[in-house]
């Protein structure tokens, strides 16, 4: 197993970590800022690393394509799906964290949000 194998653990743990972090201090709200500036900097960094993988996919199939000596068909199946196993993977922790960076968006424009007036009663 390569380095690739961890690194969907380390994302995920780090999101969670730092939204229990920040919010578990009860100072959420001045935090909450920082957070989701993570969250935005994770997603981008999740898109790099699925448009990376996607990439070298792409490419490791057109080496195979040229080599000199054949492979064997299972390596060259299992190399295949392995890779878009992983690039799977770090699409779908994408979505997560995209998910967890729209409901920081949501609390902030929640918290942002004017007091509304207290209803009036006619008397």
């Amino acid at each position: 197993m390569g380095p690739l194998t961890h690194l969907p653990r380390v994302y995920s743990h780090s999101l969670i970590n730092i939204l229990k972090s920040r919010m578990g201090t009860g100072a959420i709200f001045n935090a909450i800022h920082e957070v989701h500036r993570h969250a935005i900097h994770t997603s981008e960094n999740l898109q790099a690393t699925v448009e990376t993988l996607s990439e070298m996919q792409h490419r490791r199939i057109e080496v195979h394509k040229r080599l000199q000596h054949d492979l064997g068909e299972t390596y060259r199946e299992q190399a295949r799906d392995y890779a878009q196993f992983q690039i799977s993977m770090f699409k779908s922790l994408k979505l997560r964290s995209d998910s967890i960076r729209e409901r920081l968006k949501n609390e902030i424009t929640l918290v942002n949000r004017p007091p509304e007036p207290p209803a009036r009663t006619k008397v």
